[in-house]
């Protein structure tokens, strides 16, 4: 079992900056068979909303995210680019990321990976909300998600959630979001 801390910074609404989220990936902390240790990977991201939704256009963003990778022999850092769409129907959420990512140095694994990401947010009563969406790599379908989205006390949502992965060998994983909005 991993838990992936992650801290996120998103400045107030100031010029250039509105709407824009930092964030910092640290170790991981991996508990099996009753030890633990940080795993060796950290990771900085950016977004940037640059359109809002309205009826007419949807919402446009852009992520840039640098993963570094120093557990083997020779550090690995991955830069993905990704381009977001977003519009909401009625009350329901519809979107799609498309990515593109490289792995560089020694021993990475050459070219660029393009990936889509298709998927909704589907709005219930008192705050909940149901998210499912698909994972394509080069046109397959590798990861299917499906969350859940609920508020508990003193305004943290928590997000509890299921992925199936296909890539490689197929894998199954749980984890849970909790978050609070100063």
């Amino acid at each position: 079992m991993a838990f992936q801390p992650t801290v996120q910074l998103a400045p107030g609404s100031r010029r250039g900056l509105c709407d824009a989220v930092l964030s910092l990936q640290l170790p991981p902390l991996n508990i099996s068979n009753g030890q633990t240790s940080f795993g060796r990977t950290v990771g900085v991201s950016w977004e940037q909303r640059w359109q809002e939704d309205t009826h007419r256009r949807p919402t446009i963003a852009t992520l840039l995210t640098a993963t570094i990778d120093y557990s083997g022999p020779s550090t690995l850092t991955t830069i993905q680019g990704t381009v977001i769409a977003a519009k909401t129907v009625d009350r329901a959420v519809f979107y799609a990321n498309a990515s593109l990512s490289g792995t560089f140095g020694n021993g990475a694994p050459s070219g660029v990976i393009p990936a889509l990401t298709l998927g909704a947010k589907w709005p219930a009563r008192g705050g909940k909300a149901l998210i499912a969406d698909v994972v394509l790599t080069k046109g397959v379908p590798t990861v299917f998600e499906l969350g859940y989205q609920f508020s508990g006390p003193f305004d943290i949502n928590f997000g509890p959630g299921v992925s199936v992965s296909l890539e490689r060998r197929p894998s199954v994983g749980i984890g849970i979001v909790i978050q609070r909005d100063f």
